[in-house]
């Protein structure tokens, strides 16, 4: 995951590097407010990459030590 986290990183490096060729400053990036339509569209990816990447983390697969074992077909 780190390195998809640096891949990422360099990424973003690359576009504020050309943004910034362009004329497209920091602080213009820093104050931009999303519309609506953006963040809800911004806010379904967040929530799909944490259950993707924290999923596993959870209980959700743990079965209690006293736990019957899963017949099987």
């Amino acid at each position: 995951m780190n390195g998809e986290i640096w891949a990422t990183k360099r990424r973003m490096k690359v576009l504020e590097s050309l943004l910034a060729k362009k004329g497209v400053t920091r602080e213009m990036i820093e104050s931009y407010v999303p519309t609506p339509e953006e963040t809800a569209e911004w806010e379904k990816d967040r929530d799909r990459f944490v259950t993707l990447a924290m999923g596993p983390l959870t209980n959700d697969a743990f079965r209690n030590i006293s736990a019957d074992f899963p017949k099987r077909g």
